[in-house]
């Protein structure tokens, strides 16, 4: 799912995270995304990350307020929502 990169956000990291499917959906674009395959693109975006302070406290600002988005209410209701209509199916 991601919820490591939530966690990450919520705490107010300034959130890298690999370029694959999950990742993607849960940081909305707020997160700095990279190929996981490619150590030079990683290693340029830490480098970005880690050099420009003001550049890394707006990543952490758009960060924390992307993890907003995802409370355990919210999962809590669409799993409910979720078994509903698996159960509405049958």
């Amino acid at each position: 799912f991601g919820l490591p990169a939530v966690e990450a956000m919520a705490a107010g990291a300034p959130t890298l995270a690999s370029r694959i499917p999950a990742l993607v959906e849960v940081t909305d674009g707020e997160a700095v995304l990279f190929d996981p395959h490619n150590v030079d693109e990683l290693t340029t975006e830490l480098e970005h990350v880690l050099g420009d302070h003001q550049y890394a406290d707006e990543l952490r600002a758009r960060c924390r307020a992307q993890a907003r988005n995802y409370t355990w209410d919210r999962t809590a209701a669409a799993t409910a929502d979720a078994y509903r209509t698996v159960l509405s199916s049958r």
